[in-house]
């Protein structure tokens, strides 16, 4: 008969749970106003770790998946921008700055 003990250790050591890591998160951004800004937040762990971004100072869920997208940007959109990863072993939190800029009229 066949000892396969030592198979089902190196199976569950294989697909062991992990803490998430944002691996990748968008640096700071600075747009036009009325541009799309495009932030991006990748995260590895185990389970894959749920994404979720707020704006400092607003606690509503702006998205849940990787990329946040600010279409018409507007002067408000400005601020500290949060980005969390989060699984059953924990989460990793990275945050950055969005600056929004009025464009400049032409004179003649």
């Amino acid at each position: 008969m066949y000892d396969n003990s030592n198979i089902n250790a190196d199976l569950f050591a294989a697909t062991a749970f992990s803490v998430p890591v944002i691996e990748f998160l968008s640096p700071n951004q600075t747009g036009v106003k009325g541009s799309t800004i495009v932030l991006h937040c990748n995260a590895r762990g185990y389970p894959l770790p749920s994404i979720t971004w707020i704006k400092q100072g607003n606690d509503s869920v702006l998205s849940t998946n990787n990329t946040l997208t600010l279409s018409q940007s507007t002067i408000e959109d400005a601020g500290l921008y949060i980005c969390t990863a989060i699984n059953h072993k924990g989460n990793d939190t990275k945050t950055f700055f969005v600056d929004v800029q009025c464009k400049l009229k032409k004179t003649h």
